[in-house]
Order: structure tokens, then sequence, then C-alpha cells
């Protein structure tokens, strides 16, 4: 199918946190120049779709540190990125070091913003990445199992929790606090 034809793209696979995609493009970006890319077990694959939301019955196989490319709330910078796939799949040299500069320019900024997350915290806030001890008292039996999780590794959603303090915060600080949470998301 001709890939003007194609209006969107859905993207099939498991869902991969933030800390999951920077670890993988990580890797990606230390392996050696014109090294092959590593082989993933679970591959995320691209559906495209006509006009219409129908499939175009086209699955494009992906690498998982594509899908925040492919998921971009602009349609055209998805569609940008997804051609930009095809041509390096097809042996194209250049379109080849332009995915790999977007990556890693992604990277860098979303390793940075990950990594000063816990410094975003207050108080009242426990971002996922956080590596300081939390009573369970405070952050819940969920809270401090979704912590130990994303501590040793485990693939686990983002997440930010509102401790037990929070709750007894007057209603306008309270919102204050709850939109600073949403940001650090």
């Amino acid at each position: 199918m001709d890939s003007s034809a194609v209006r969107r793209l859905r993207v099939i696979g498991p869902y991969l946190n933030k800390r999951t995609i920077l670890t993988l493009m990580a890797e990606h970006l230390a392996r050696p120049a014109g090294a092959p890319p590593s082989l993933e077990s679970a591959a995320p694959v691209v559906e495209e779709l006509d006009q219409a939301g129908r499939s175009t019955g086209q699955d494009t196989p992906v690498r998982s540190i594509d899908i925040p490319f492919l998921t971009h709330r602009d349609q055209g910078q998805a569609q940008h990125y997804f051609s930009l796939l095809r041509q390096a799949g097809q042996g194209q040299v250049e379109a080849r070091r332009k995915l790999d500069g977007l990556v890693h320019d992604y990277f860098l900024e979303q390793s940075r913003d990950l990594y000063l997350t816990p410094q975003a915290g207050n108080e009242f806030i426990i971002p996922c990445t956080s590596r300081e001890p939390h009573s369970q008292e405070l952050v819940s039996n969920k809270g401090a199992t979704l912590l130990h999780l994303a501590r040793q590794g485990y693939p686990v959603p983002d997440f930010v929790i509102l401790n037990s303090a929070f709750y007894h915060l007057d209603p306008g600080r309270r919102l204050a606090t709850l939109q600073q949470a949403v940001q650090i998301l």
C-alpha cells in the first residue's frame, strides 16, 4: 500500500515504562558503531491504519526504543519517524543516522528529567524514582510494594505516591500538590 494512504499508526506490544525505555536506549547508544540492533523477545509492531481507521494489513516490527516517537501526540512527527524507520530498513544509512540522532537527543533530555525527578518530590509527593526509605504507614502497602518493584527494575508503570500527610492538607494546598504530582509524571 502507498505510504501516503496511511493515515494513522497503532503500536501493539508490551507496556514499557519510561525507565525501561531509557535503559534500552542507553544500551542501544552504547553499542559499537555498525553493530546490528539487538533483537527483542517481544518486539512491538506498528499497525498501519487507513483513513477510516481500518488496518491496511501491513504490520511493521519495531524496537521498543521507537515507541516514544511513534506515539508522539503530533501525528506528523510520528509519521516522519515511521518513514525514517522504513528507509533505514531498506538500508539507507542517512535515515539510520537520523534515527540514532533522534534517539540520542531524546535519551539525553528524558534521562536528565528522570534523574531530576526525585528532587521534584516534596514532603507529600514520592516519585517512583525515590531511593529513600519510606514507611508503609506513610506510603501504604501498595505504595511500598510499587517502590520496591521499581527499585528492583521490574517494569511497573511510572507513578507518584501521595503520602498519608497529603490527605490532611487544606483543599487549596491539596490541589496545588496534586497538580505538581501530575507534572512529575
